[in-house]
């Protein structure tokens, strides 16, 4: 006869089981439900350390994972003193939960599989393996396994920050310096396992090949290209104190007052120095370049007075414009962005010869399994049509692309036909 499970405040107690036993879990607000009778305060800390698995064989594995030993210990400690408390289940058979792969699932609550009660030190070797194993790997076509790391080689609140945590929530490494080299030297000299990508920007994965003469990396040979994911036109920004209102009194103040000024960028070699270095060139005007850890730094130099311009991301200088603290006068793209559409272009203000957009592209160390790279590629151009994420994108002034790794790869390479002879002609060094 099959013993019947005990209930607990009118909920059955859900078993550990092995990977045999069939989950029932077909979504996250099921296992959600079916864990009710577990401690709310362990789902919490499985779910504070975990990702929810989502692809082609998801739900055969954890719903939940554990990557931190420390928090792992607590999990099982609390599932242990629930388990003797109130009782828990398992298969029985073999005596516990056999195999390499154990994980945490929601079972039937009355089904036609003979359950035993868990008892002494095997039931708790048994709940260990359970929740231990959470963060183990499985096959190739269940990536991923555990949590995903997005190194990005600029600071909080940059805007490649703020992209990647629109969508899909991802553990952001933020490694700034040397413009972009150091982040970007980091997550090519990866471990190539798909779990360490990169969100980087024009200059570390272009510019600064022809700008640094020893380069730690070479982003042609040693990254792989996963996705374009977005662009966004830089914004022509002016600090109040030069009483200017116009793109035209912007460059005539320039040039009336050679070596007065003093402009921003997000580093040397980024696409908001080089767009500005171009505009001298163009102009024969002449002002001194310093380069910021983010944009916006950048943009609170160009407020407190320490610089007087710069041409950086509307993320940024957007919200301070409308706040009254600077003045936006124009956007570097061909076109006028829908997005900003009462700032003129560069060319309609004169400027035909300027055009100097942002993009941001994912990468991977070279070596990343070539499935993985190509199911990233699509998940991002996924997550970026989704209506919820369209939408705070355009709050951000981003454009999404999510382009494949093959027009990435040509994308890079036609940026680098373009800029650099600009950059050769201009003579530009890392510390212009």
């Amino acid at each position: 006869m099959q013993e019947k499970e005990p209930e607990t405040n009118g909920a059955p107690l859900r078993r550990f089981v092995d990977p045999a036993y069939k989950p029932l879990c077909n979504s996250l607000a099921e296992v959600r439900e079916n864990i009710d009778a577990l401690d709310r305060e362990i789902v919490v800390l499985l779910a504070e350390r975990g990702r929810y698995v989502k692809d082609a064989a998801r739900f055969k594995r954890d719903a939940f994972q554990v990557s931190a030993p420390q928090r792992q210990q607590e999990v099982i400690d609390k599932v242990r003193a629930l388990a003797e408390k109130e009782g828990a289940y398992h298969r029985g058979g073999r005596g516990g939960l056999p195999g390499a792969h154990r994980g945490l699932h929601c079972a039937r609550a009355a089904g036609s599989s003979r359950h035993g009660r868990c008892g002494g030190e095997a039931m708790k070797r048994s709940i260990a393996f359970a929740i231990v194993s959470l963060a183990a790997v499985a096959h190739a076509q269940d990536w991923p396994q555990r949590p995903v790391r997005i190194v990005v080689p600029f600071a909080a609140g940059s805007s490649p920050d703020i992209l990647v945590r629109i969508g899909q929530p991802l553990i952001v490494d933020n490694k700034p310096g040397a413009g972009g080299n150091t982040g970007t030297d980091q997550a090519s000299k990866s471990v190539p396992d798909g779990y360490t990508f990169l969100l980087s920007v024009n200059a570390p994965l272009v510019y600064n090949t022809v700008l640094y003469k020893n380069l730690p990396y070479d982003p042609f040979k040693d990254l792989v290209s996963v996705s374009l994911a977005a662009t966004t036109p830089n914004v022509c920004a002016v600090s109040n104190s030069m009483n200017v209102d116009s793109v035209k009194g912007w460059l005539a103040a320039m040039k009336q007052n050679p070596g007065k000024f003093n402009f921003a960028s997000t580093g040397n070699g980024s696409i908001s120095h080089l767009g500005v270095e171009l505009i001298k060139l163009k102009t024969t005007s002449f002002a001194v370049h310093i380069p910021y850890a983010s944009s916006g730094q950048a943009v609170t130099a160009i407020i407190q007075g320490d610089v007087q311009y710069a041409c950086l991301p509307p993320v940024t200088v957007m919200p301070q414009a409308k706040a009254g603290r600077l003045k936006a006068l124009a956007v570097t793209s061909a076109e006028r962005s829908a997005l900003l559409p009462e700032l003129p272009t560069l060319r309609e203000s004169g400027l035909p010869d300027i055009q100097a957009v942002p993009w941001f592209a994912y990468m991977a160390p070279k070596g990343t399994p070539p499935e993985v790279v190509q199911r990233m590629s699509r998940e991002i151009a996924t997550v970026l049509k989704e209506p919820e994420t369209l939408k705070r994108l355009q709050t951000a002034y981003f454009d999404p692309v999510g382009s494949t790794p093959e027009a990435l790869a040509k994308c890079m390479g036609e940026e680098l036909t373009r800029w650099k002879p600009v950059i050769e002609r201009a003579g530009l060094k890392p510390d212009n």
